[in-house]
């Protein structure tokens, strides 16, 4: 059997493109892909529900680099899960909550606050840096992306620093 595959122009470019973490700082983002997952079994929750969410950036010199967080579904571990609710418009507070259908999240503009996890060892593995999202927060249209960090800064019509 031939197996035949088609590359695009940004896939046969790819030689030389760098896989590190992208620098700590506030990104513009959408999110990309949400999927429902469960605790394994031999984490500190067995079987509880998050999701796993995926960002791209969206402008920048970091444009369509990707991010990654895991988003818990179960007290007292709802932190993530508040600030993205918060992120996309929705008003929390204490008490019941109907969760929106991860699809639903899907496409909706968000900042991420990332910070670079350094290289460590668990269970004797050793992992090289990594991105870690530390926070999430609205997206406002008119933001624009800092030139050196990648902050989101809002546009003011002030002359003033």
């Amino acid at each position: 059997m031939t197996l035949k595959v088609n590359f695009s122009s940004e896939e046969a470019a790819s030689e030389g493109k760098s896989f590190d973490p992208i620098p700590s700082g506030e990104y513009h983002v959408k999110i990309t892909d949400v999927e429902l997952k469960e605790c394994g079994e031999n984490s500190k929750n067995p079987g509880k529900p998050y999701w796993a969410l995926e960002f791209t950036v969206q402008d920048g010199e970091y444009e369509d680099r990707k991010v990654w967080t895991n988003c818990m579904l179960f007290s007292p571990a709802l932190y993530t899960l508040s600030q993205l609710m918060k992120a996309l418009g929705h008003n929390i507070s204490a008490g019941e909550f109907t969760l929106p259908n991860g699809d639903d999240l899907i496409g909706r503009d968000v900042i991420v606050i990332v910070k670079i996890q350094g290289k460590r060892v668990v269970n004797g593995t050793e992992y090289d840096p990594r991105n870690d999202v530390k926070g999430i927060k609205a997206w406002v249209e008119g933001m624009k992306i800092g030139a050196t960090t990648g902050g989101a800064k809002k546009k003011s019509g002030s002359l003033l620093p």
